[in-house]
């Protein structure tokens, strides 16, 4: 009983150690990845990723479903139908998608990182604080997120997409003060590392939404417009 009652109190203080080193982050980025990376197997930087990829998700899911729920009322407002709703696509896809994505990309870009940090950077890191570093990137998408899933449920539209965008320069300057912030990286490379990444990471998740996202929403604009010819 008493082993177990150590594994809860072991549980807490590193759940109370990771809330306590994001906020730190959040307040002070610099100093802040400077504490937190200095435990080379810390897995915040996977929490991190992992909370993102739930949010991005449930983003995708929400933004499209609020579109299509938007699009079609409107058709049936105009035509007078009112059996539409039964006839929706079903977009839960979509939040697996959106958690496909977020992860597939900050893997591919953790290892990017590893590999461009230990070779341009002269930085000695392992995959760990490689994913320290993308945990930074992802802290400033989870506040992104958390305000355009808001935005989204109280029908601000242009808001969510407006703050993702903003989110979106928030986790260049976070994995930027990241890398600055190692000790002994290469700092003249660090620029050339971040404009690496951002390519490769604007590339994946392109092929992956084409593969994915967008292949589903032509099924569901399909699956509208068989509604619409039902109708007329």
């Amino acid at each position: 009983a008493s082993r177990g009652l150590g594994d809860v109190y072991k549980r807490q203080a590193m759940t109370k150690n990771f809330f306590t080193q994001a906020l730190e982050m959040i307040k002070h980025p610099s100093t802040g990845f400077a504490s937190s990376v200095a435990d080379e197997n810390s897995k915040n930087g996977l929490i991190l990723m992992g909370i993102q990829a739930l949010l991005a998700g449930l983003y995708l899911y929400v933004f499209v479903q609020k579109i299509v729920s938007t699009a079609l009322n409107g058709v049936s407002s105009f035509l007078g139908v009112s059996r539409y709703v039964g006839q929706t696509p079903s977009f839960g896809q979509f939040f697996g998608y959106g958690v496909i994505l977020s992860i597939v990309v900050s893997l591919i870009i953790s290892g990017v990182i590893l590999g461009l940090m230990n070779a341009m950077g002269h930085a000695k890191i392992n995959w760990f604080q490689a994913c320290q570093i993308v945990g930074m990137r992802s802290l400033g998408s989870i506040l992104a997120l958390i305000l355009a899933i808001l935005g989204l449920l109280l029908g601000m539209y242009q808001f969510a997409v407006l703050i993702v965008l903003v989110g979106s320069v928030l986790t260049f300057i976070y994995s930027m003060v990241a890398m600055m912030s190692y000790p002994g990286v290469n700092k003249n490379a660090v620029a050339y590392i971040a404009l690496i990444v951002e390519i490769v990471g604007a590339i994946v998740a392109y092929f992956i939404m084409k593969e994915f996202v967008f292949s589903a929403l032509g099924s569901a604009a399909g699956s509208a417009t068989n509604f619409l010819s039902n109708i007329l």
